[in-house]
């Protein structure tokens, strides 16, 4: 009785009678064989819906490439997979349909036969089996009362059978592409938040040191400078100790400016990346060669990792390849953004024998970029690294 208080045997009923109909033009398609795959792909989206009415999510659909009608596309439908397993799935949707309706016969027809039993015997006639004969309608009761136990034993049958349909459905039709798809979205937006909160918290600290050690920092020096004028007249002999506290002061000060400048050089936040790649120019051993356009300007997440790869690129051409040219061209391309670093040195890069290079690799894939490197034993060394138009300031440009 709980069972028939509940919807989910009533929505599988119509579950099972849909499906009956459905069958009907699947006969007519099995007849008419070529236009069957036109059937099989219209039957499977009507079923990736029609899964929700006993307590499914709907099965996620194919992949773009196959979202369209098969005939406007019949080679790639019949080069799939997915679409073999849709015709699959549209003959086994027949021989459940087959199933229901057996069920119904003779399941609906003893049920209603059973619970119409007490009305018999009010229009005159009497309720026979066999030689068995009633004709007193309070004679019948228990056997309506027993098409009640044969309702609820063909709704468990039929909410059964329906459950079992729907989860072969979702075996043959399913497709986890477009759920990929959704995660690849989802991960892709949950990223570039995480870059963004990076990117924020970084800033922060970069203000707090420069707003609160080495403000302190500053301070104390001064106070030592003006103690030590003091004490030069008065005690000269504590002048060492003196000194040698305001050295430490100016080497934390010179720690904290360095760290500073390591999280983001000042030059990269009041002028961009252009003039941060210029200044880096200036500051390296051997020359290097940058042509970016200054006023071409790119997310704060975005100078931040390129002037890192830059960075990183020609401490690595330095340490190991022997480079005595390096070359540093950022532009916009079809597409996208294309940041290209060369060095004319003795090659070999070789992610799996440093860090550097695997940090660049997970800088790039931050930004939902790719990077491509060249650097045969030998020869010259290349990093090309493609990134999302999107990353351009709006109001920029080349």
């Amino acid at each position: 009785m709980r069972l028939l208080a509940r919807a989910a045997p009533w929505t599988a009923a119509v579950y099972g009678f849909s499906g009956m109909l459905l069958a009907l033009p699947t006969m007519m398609f099995i007849a008419l064989f070529p236009l069957l795959p036109g059937w099989a792909w219209l039957l499977s989206a009507i079923e990736r819906q029609r899964v929700r009415l006993v307590g499914h999510e709907s099965i996620p659909g194919p992949p773009t490439a196959l979202r369209i009608p098969p005939w406007r596309h019949v080679p790639a439908r019949l080069a799939s997979a997915l679409g073999w397993r849709e015709i699959a799935g549209t003959l086994l949707h027949l021989i459940f349909a087959v199933l229901t309706f057996t069920l119904w016969m003779f399941g609906l027809t003893l049920t209603l036969t059973l619970l119409l039993a007490p009305f018999l015997p009010l229009f005159g006639s009497a309720f026979t089996v066999g030689d068995w004969r009633i004709d007193h309608p309070a004679a019948t009761i228990p056997i309506a009362l027993l098409g009640i136990v044969v309702l609820a034993v063909f709704l468990y049958a039929q909410l059964a059978l329906a459950v079992v349909q729907s989860m072969t459905a979702r075996v043959l039709i399913g497709s986890r592409v477009e759920e990929l798809e959704q995660q690849v979205t989802t991960l892709a937006g949950e990223r570039v938040a995480l870059v963004d909160a990076f990117e924020a918290e970084r800033r922060r600290i970069e203000r707090d040191l420069h707003d609160g050690p080495q403000q302190h920092l500053a301070g104390a020096a001064l106070h030592l400078g003006l103690l030590r004028t003091r004490i030069e007249e008065e005690q000269p002999d504590l002048l060492p100790g003196l000194d040698s506290a305001h050295d430490e002061i100016e080497r934390a000060l010179d720690a904290i400016r360095a760290a500073v400048s390591g999280l983001r050089p000042r030059v990269l936040i009041e002028k961009g990346l252009a003039a941060a790649l210029s200044d880096l120019a200036d500051r390296s051993p051997v020359p290097v060669r940058v042509d970016v356009d200054p006023v071409l300007r790119f997310s704060d997440a975005a100078e931040a990792s390129l002037y890192s790869i830059a960075t990183e690129f020609v401490a690595n051409s330095l340490k190991h390849s022997g480079a005595r040219q390096i070359t540093i061209t950022l532009g916009i391309v079809p597409g996208g953004v294309r940041f290209l670093l060369n060095d004319d040195g003795n090659g070999g890069a070789d992610p799996a024998r440093g860090t550097g290079l695997i940090g660049i690799t997970h800088r790039v894939t931050l930004l939902r970029g790719t990077a491509e490197l060249d650097s045969p034993i030998g020869g010259h060394t290349t990093l090309s690294i493609t990134l999302p138009s999107d990353i351009i300031r709006t109001g920029a440009h080349a």
